[in-house]
Formats: structure tokens, sequence, C-alpha cells
């Protein structure tokens, strides 16, 4: 690896976050177009997600208090992007990561519905089944704040014409 690209992700709060286990939530979509993921107006809309379902779910990861408090019944590939209401898409993810990835999801969804689209549905997709901290990463370089440089004045020489001499 490249030292810069090493010394970006080394410098990214990333590996902190969880991912699910794949043989209780490998992510699931439902066959929506792209016209209907960028017109509905995403939780507004009717969840399909019952209270057996997150128990269900708690079930599978052993997490004996799923109240919301501490983790929340997340789905893994995000609704705004096509993900199935499905026990197959959902898992406890701790709360304050599942903040973090609801901004993930937000600005995904904004560049794939960016009129030409920005990211591509599939790819936006695929990446949340199998790890979305490679979206966190396009997040953070995209919101990254860029540094001005650091100009240093000019040395002036004692006896130039710039010292009024």
């Amino acid at each position: 690896m490249k030292p810069l690209l090493l010394l970006l992700f080394s410098s990214l709060p990333l590996w902190g976050q969880t991912l699910p286990l794949r043989e209780f939530t490998p992510g699931l979509t439902r066959p929506l177009t792209h016209e209907q993921i960028c017109t509905t107006k995403w939780g507004k809309d009717h969840r399909f997600v019952t209270e057996e379902m997150k128990k269900q779910v708690c079930s599978w990861y052993n997490v004996p208090l799923c109240d919301g408090k501490h983790v929340e019944i997340d789905h893994l590939v995000p609704r705004s992007e096509a993900g199935a209401d499905d026990v197959k898409n959902l898992w406890p993810q701790p709360l304050d990561e599942a903040l973090v990835k609801d901004r993930v999801e937000a600005w995904a969804h904004r560049e794939v519905c960016a009129m030409p689209p920005k990211l591509n549905l599939a790819y936006v997709q695929k990446t949340f089944e199998e790890d979305w901290r490679k979206l966190l990463v396009l997040y953070q370089l995209n919101h990254a704040k860029p540094r001005p440089p650091t100009l240093k004045p000019p040395r002036v020489q004692p006896g130039s014409q710039e010292h009024g001499q």
C-alpha cells in the first residue's frame, strides 16, 4: 500500500465500527426502480418491521436488551437504497454507530439520486451488504475540510528598500 493511502486509512476513525454476522444478516434488497428510490419520502413511509422480527434478530445475536437505548435494530442495506424490511437485512447495531451509519446512508442516498448520479445504486447496495465502513471512508473523504495553505510572510533583510531605506 502506498504510504499516503496507509496514512489516510490509519487516520480515519473507521475500524471501531462493527459489522453484522453474515450468517444472520446477509442483507436483502427489494426490486425498486431508481425513480422509486429517489422520489419516496423515506422516514415518512410505512415500515414493515414488526416487534416479532426485532425479537428474532435480538435472539439470533444474543442481545438481551434491544430497547433502542443501547442498540438499534438497523437495516444493513438501508431502506432508502431499496433495503428490505426482512430479518435477513436487520441487525442490532450499537446506537452510537447507528447514528454514524445514518449520516452515511443519507449521504449515499443523495449521491445515488443526484442528477447525474454520483454513486451507482448497485455499488452502494453491494457495499452496504459487504462492509458499510467502506462507504464511511468515502463519506469522510467527501466531507473532509481542506486545510488552507500555510503561508509564511516573506523575510525582509535589514537594509533592504522594503525596510524603508
